[in-house]
C-alpha cells in the first residue's frame, strides 16, 4: 500500500468520525431538548410522596436514559471526542439538576430563601453581626455573594434558581484535577466525571455555604494532589527490612521527593492552598474538620511534600473558633456530641419514619450509597491486582467516615460524608467499569450503560424524594411576601413548619419560629398546642403573625410529625379565635394576625 492511499484511508476515517461526532451531537441537543421540555410539563405541587419522580414526564426519562446511551457511545470510540464528552457532560447537567427550574421557575427549597435573606441583611446593614445567629459566625460565603450581587447587579433569586447548575459545573471542573492526578487515561477521567454527576443525590449544590465550601475543599484536594504532592523513592517494606519498623519510617519519610520539581511553583501551590483553607475556615462549619482529617491522612502517608499545610490550617481554625465564631460557640458544640448513640439516631434511625412513599426514598438513598461505596471498594481491588497501587483515592475516599460517630451535624453527617467522598468514589468506579485494555466489547458497555442507568433512576428518586413539600407553589412564595407587607417591626412569625419560603426579606427584623418549635411534645394534641401558640403570641408585644401552607400540611404529614385532620384541626382553631384574624389568604397559603398590644 502506497503512502498516498494510506493517507487517503486516513482522510476518510476521520471523515467519517466527524460525521459520526456530529450526528451524537445533534442527538444529544434532541435529547436533551426533550427531558428539559418534559421537566417544564410539571406543575406544583407534587402531588406524590415519592417526589418529582413520580411525576416526571416519560420525555423525561427518555431524555436521561438517550444521554446515558449516548455517554457509551461516546466513551467507547477508538478516539473519544473531547467536545463531544464535554457536551453531554453539560446537557446532563442541565437536564438533572435543572428539572425543577424549568418546573417551576423559583428557587427549591427553605434554605435557599432563608440564604438570600442573610445576604440581603448583610448588603443592607454594612455589617456582620454574630449575635445574629450561627450563620454569621461563618459569613465568608454571605459576604463575597453580597459583594458580587452589588457589583454585577445580579438578580439574587436569579442566583439561586441557577445555583445548582453553577455548583456543580464549579465541583466537576475541580474534580478533574483530582482524576487527573490519578490517571492520564481521558475515558477514565470523563466516565469519572459522567459518575460523579449521576450519583450526586446529596441535594448540597443549592445557593449555600456547603456547595461553596465543597467547591473550595476539592479544589484544594486537588492542589494538594498536585503542585504539592510527594512520592518516595523507597517503598515503606523495602525500608522497614532495612531498618526495623521505626528506622523505616525514617527512611520512607527522608526518601519523599516532589512531584512537581519547580520550587517556585510549590511555594505558589502553597500560597493558593493556605488561602482556599482560610475561606473555607470562615465560610462553613462542618468543610474545615474534614479537610483537616483528608490532609492529616495524606500527610501519615507521605503524599503530600508540605506537612506544614495541615497545620496552618489548623492554627486558622482554632484561631477561628476562638475569635470570628466564638458568640455562637458559646453555647454551642461545634464538633464532638455528648452521646455517639445521638448521631446514629438522627442518621440512620430517625429517618425511616414517615409515609410508606417516604420512607421507600430513604431506602433508595441509603442502597444508592451503599451500592456506590461497595462499587468504589470493587475498583479499588481491581487497580491493586493489576498492581496499580495507589492508596490515596481509598484514603480521601474514607477521610470523610471519621466525622461520623463525632458530628449528628442536625442528622445530615451521613449524607455530608456521601458528598465529600463522592469524587473518589465516582474514580475508583470508573476504574472498575472500564477495560485495562481500553478495547470495548458488548459487555462492557452493557455493564457500564446498566450502572450508569441504575445510580440515574436511583438519583432522581433520591434527589427529588421531597419535592412535595420542597417544590413551592407560586400563592406559597406569595403568601411569604404577604408576610412580610403585613408585620409590623418585630413582630413574631410563625409558620407552620420548616419547608416554607422564607427569611428572605427583613432577616434580623423578625423572630421566626415554627409550630413544632413552639408546641414540641404536645404538637398532636391540638387544643394544648393551638393554647401554647396563643400564648406565645401574647408575650410579644409587637403580637404575631401565623402562616400555614401546603408544605406545611405535607411536610408534618410525610414526616410522620403530625396527621392531615390535626393540621386541619389547628387551622380551624385560628378560623375560629377570637384572637387571630386571618388577614391574607390564597389558594396555598393563610396568614393569621394576632394583633399588636395596644400601647
Amino acid at each position: 500500500m502506497t503512502f498516498i492511499e494510506i493517507s487517503s484511508q486516513t482522510s476518510a476515517r476521520a471523515t467519517l468520525r466527524r460525521q459520526r461526532n456530529g450526528l451524537l451531537v445533534v442527538i444529544t441537543a434532541l435529547a436533551a431538548s426533550i427531558a428539559i421540555r418534559a421537566a417544564s410539563q410539571v406543575t406544583v405541587p407534587v402531588k406524590s410522596d415519592l417526589g418529582l419522580a413520580a411525576v416526571l414526564p416519560s420525555g423525561f426519562w427518555f431524555g436521561l436514559v438517550a444521554l446515558n446511551l449516548l455517554m457509551v457511545i461516546a466513551i467507547s470510540s477508538s478516539r473519544p471526542s473531547r467536545p463531544l464528552l464535554a457536551l453531554l457532560l453539560g446537557s446532563l447537567v442541565v437536564v438533572l439538576y435543572g428539572a425543577p427550574m424549568f418546573s417551576t421557575g423559583t428557587p427549591r427549597g427553605e434554605v435557599a430563601w432563608r440564604h438570600l435573606g442573610i445576604v440581603g441583611n448583610i448588603m443592607s446593614s454594612r455589617s456582620i453581626d454574630p449575635t445574629i445567629d450561627g450563620y454569621f459566625n461563618w459569613p465568608g460565603f454571605f459576604a463575597g455573594l453580597a459583594g458580587v450581587i452589588e457589583s454585577t447587579g445580579i438578580s439574587p433569586q436569579g442566583i439561586a434558581l441557577v445555583a445548582p447548575i453553577f455548583n456543580v459545573l464549579l465541583w466537576l471542573g475541580a474534580t478533574a484535577v483530582i482524576v487527573r492526578s490519578f490517571t492520564s487515561d481521558s475515558r477514565r477521567l470523563w466516565l469519572s466525571l459522567w459518575l460523579f454527576t449521576l450519583g450526586n443525590w446529596i441535594d448540597q449544590d443549592y445557593l449555600s455555604p456547603q456547595a461553596f465550601a465543597f467547591f473550595l475543599y476539592v479544589a484544594l484536594l486537588g492542589v494538594a494532589l498536585t503542585t504539592l504532592a510527594a512520592r518516595t523513592t523507597v517503598p515503606f517494606r523495602a525500608a522497614a527490612a532495612i531498618d526495623g519498623w521505626r528506622g523505616g519510617i525514617r527512611i520512607w519519610w527522608n526518601h519523599r521527593e516532589p512531584v512537581e520539581p519547580d520550587a517556585r511553583r510549590r511555594v505558589a501551590g502553597m500560597a493558593l492552598a493556605v488561602l482556599l483553607g482560610v475561606t473555607i475556615v470562615i465560610s462553613h462549619q462542618l468543610t474545615p474538620f474534614v479537610l483537616i482529617t483528608s490532609l492529616l491522612m495524606l500527610t501519615l502517608t507521605g503524599r503530600i511534600w508540605s506537612p506544614g499545610l495541615v497545620v496552618i490550617i489548623g492554627l486558622v481554625l482554632v484561631i477561628w473558633l476562638n475569635t470570628g465564631a466564638s458568640t455562637y460557640l458559646a453555647g454551642h458544640p461545634v464538633l464532638f456530641v455528648d452521646d455517639p448513640n445521638k448521631a446514629v439516631a438522627a442518621n440512620l434511625a430517625q429517618r425511616f419514619t414517615g409515609s410508606s412513599g417516604h420512607v421507600f426514598v430513604v431506602e433508595i438513598r441509603t442502597a444508592l450509597m451503599a451500592l456506590m461505596w461497595g462499587l468504589a471498594l470493587l475498583g479499588f481491588a481491581k487497580l491493586w491486582r493489576q498492581g496499580r497501587r495507589d492508596i490515596r483515592p481509598l484514603v480521601l475516599m474514607v477521610a470523610p467516615f471519621f466525622m461520623i460517630p463525632a458530628q449528628s451535624y442536625g442528622g445530615e453527617i451521613l449524607l455530608r460524608v456521601a458528598l465529600f467522598s463522592l469524587p473518589f468514589t465516582a474514580y475508583l468506579i470508573a476504574s472498575l467499569l472500564l477495560p485495562r485494555s481500553g478495547r470495548f466489547s458488548f459487555p462492557v458497555s452493557a455493564q457500564i450503560l446498566t450502572v450508569c442507568l441504575v445510580v440515574s433512576l436511583s438519583t432522581v428518586i433520591a434527589r427529588y424524594g421531597n419535592a412535595r413539600f420542597d417544590m413551592f407553589t407560586r400563592g406559597e412564595i406569595d403568601g411569604a411576601r404577604a408576610l412580610y407587607r403585613l408585620a409590623p417591626a418585630h413582630a413574631v412569625l410563625i409558620a407552620g413548619t420548616h419547608p416554607t419560603p422564607w427569611r428572605f426579606e427583613d432577616y434580623a427584623k423578625f423572630r421566626h419560629i415554627t409550630i413544632p418549635e413552639v408546641c414540641k411534645e404536645d404538637l398532636a394534641d391540638v387544643p394544648a398546642c393551638f393554647a401554647l401558640i396563643d400564648d406565645r403570641a401574647r408575650r410579644n408585644p409587637e403580637g404575631a403573625l401565623v402562616m400555614l401552607n401546603l408544605a406545611n400540611q405535607d411536610s408534618l404529614r410525610i414526616l410522620n410529625e403530625l396527621p392531615s385532620d390535626a393540621f386541619i384541626a389547628i387551622t380551624d382553631r385560628f378560623m375560629s379565635s377570637p384572637d387571630f384574624s386571618l388577614v391574607y389568604r390564597n389558594r396555598d397559603a393563610l396568614i393569621f394576625q394576632f394583633p399588636p398590644r395596644v400601647k
